[in-house]
């Protein structure tokens, strides 16, 4: 997690400074000192000053609360709504969960079963690990998490042209 909290209604835009910060964030993350050396992180998750999850440096967040419940942040917060975002979400409906778009506190995730991160490049990647810098809190995730695996089997077979599931055929044509 970014240690400084980023409240810009710019983050909401595709514009080129918003990639400024992700570089400079994401370049943080791959050298983070620990004692020792270096821990290599992937990726950053922003959060405003009250510590609720925005995004990632180019991608949307979303944690599973139970097996049929994703929480994602709402389209208020400071990030750039994607349309791999909205397909996640209508894809999730068609499959039966529930999704709800509401600030996510960062401590919430001790709550969640998995997480994962949605974009272009990204397509429906799991997350492992979060690391809260500012509280040292450390949140770990199920990457193998059946409902995860559902969903990102019914994303890749609706991009692939494969077949997907009743509800999910009118979105994937």
């Amino acid at each position: 997690v970014y240690p400084d909290g980023v409240e810009d209604p710019m983050r909401s835009t595709k514009t080129g400074a918003n990639y400024a910060l992700g570089a400079k964030a994401k370049n943080w993350a791959e050298r983070f000192p620990v004692q020792g050396g270096y821990v290599k992180f992937h990726d950053v998750l922003f959060t405003n000053q009250q510590h609720k999850i925005q995004e990632a440096t180019g991608a949307n967040f979303f944690a599973f609360a139970d097996d049929k419940t994703l929480v994602t942040p709402k389209e208020s917060s400071y990030f750039l709504p994607g349309i791999t975002r909205d397909t996640t979400i209508l894809l999730a409906r068609g499959l039966g969960y529930t999704v709800i778009e509401k600030e996510v506190d960062l401590a919430e995730l001790k709550e969640m079963s998995a997480a994962f991160l949605t974009g272009t490049a990204t397509g429906i990647a799991s997350i492992r690990l979060v690391y809260d810098t500012t509280h040292r809190a450390r949140y770990d995730f199920n990457p193998q998490f059946a409902p995860l695996l559902k969903l990102q089997t019914e994303f890749e077979d609706m991009i692939n042209g494969l077949p997907v599931s009743e509800p999910n055929r009118d979105l994937q044509s």
